[in-house]
């Protein structure tokens, strides 16, 4: 028999839903930030912003999300990007330019098994939106949110001009059965939507349209944490390999030995410096990576 609760959310959720399907889209014309919480807890960072293509301009802008070290690239490869204190990034960009794309992997903290994150409105954008891995149980929600939808394997919220979310959140696990198998995949999907929060996090969805007002609960269900965010695979341990093995290293020289795909060794490597596996240094103008303790 269904859950009465869960129907209604089921529901609220499919009402949402149609009164979201015609909700205005951006134009590809504006200044926008994509921001992606990734399954494993990562977060990535997408920028486009746009400028006079008439002169040549500098221009410093704040971020969304602190970058983490060396990991910023951007297009066109003759837009010069610096990272300045205080999560801004200074332009150069040359004369015809005026689109420009920025990306990045977003710096992330630990503390007691919850991963965290500030995400801030940017001035300069015209939209910024969050894609949630339905792999993340949030801790915090955010208070001031335009539109929210779901797509695939993502739950994807808008956030409202000026707004700043303490982001908080954990990376849950598939469940096992007594036995340690893992619980087939349609009783995982369901475990996935059930309103099984203690106490329950409620989402509230404010969208405003033609004078209307419509609000919406969406619970997530928070499943088994892991102590730690994310765990060492092999991939994991190679990159360390490589590090023990140089004593310190820049991204560079970790790719020549491991030939991971740059945005693929960032995440790792920002994963392990949340878990306080290795540590980073400046020297030149570059970021060197080192051991600061042997895992388990």
């Amino acid at each position: 028999m269904v859950n009465p609760v869960r129907r209604a959310i089921s529901i609220a959720i499919t009402i949402l839903l149609l009164a979201m399907f015609s909700a205005t889209a951006y134009s590809q014309d504006v200044s926008r930030a994509l921001i992606v919480i990734n399954s494993d807890g990562t977060i990535d960072v997408f920028l486009t912003i746009y400028m006079d293509a008439s002169s040549e301009l500098v221009a410093s802008i704040d971020l969304p999300v602190k970058p983490i070290p060396g990991s910023v690239s951007v297009s066109p490869v003759d837009v010069i990007a610096q990272p300045l204190p205080n999560d801004t990034l200074a332009i150069l960009k040359p004369r015809g330019v005026s689109k420009i794309d920025i990306s990045y992997i977003g710096s992330i903290n630990v503390s007691g098994g919850i991963i965290g994150a500030v995400i801030t409105y940017p001035q300069w954008a015209d939209n910024v939106t969050i894609r949630i891995h339905r792999n993340i149980a949030l801790v915090s929600v955010p208070t001031n949110i335009t539109t929210i939808n779901i797509f695939g394997e993502y739950v994807i919220v808008g956030l409202a001009k000026g707004s700043r979310w303490d982001l908080e959140y954990t990376v849950a696990q598939p469940p096992t059965t007594p036995t340690g198998g893992t619980v087939p995949a349609t009783t995982a999907q369901e475990i996935a939507t059930a309103p099984a929060f203690a106490p329950p996090i409620l989402m509230i969805v404010a969208i405003a349209g033609a004078g209307a007002l419509a609000a919406v609960v969406i619970i997530f269900m928070r499943r088994s944490r892991r102590e730690e965010p994310g765990y060492l695979d092999s991939t994991d341990r190679e990159i360390l390999r490589t590090i023990e093995k140089l004593g310190e290293a820049s991204a560079r020289d970790i790719m020549s030995y491991t030939n991971l795909p740059r945005t693929t060794l960032y995440r790792r490597l920002n994963k392990m410096i949340s878990l306080g596996i290795i540590g980073t240094k400046a020297k030149g103008g570059i970021t060197y990576y080192y051991m600061l303790k042997k895992p388990d």
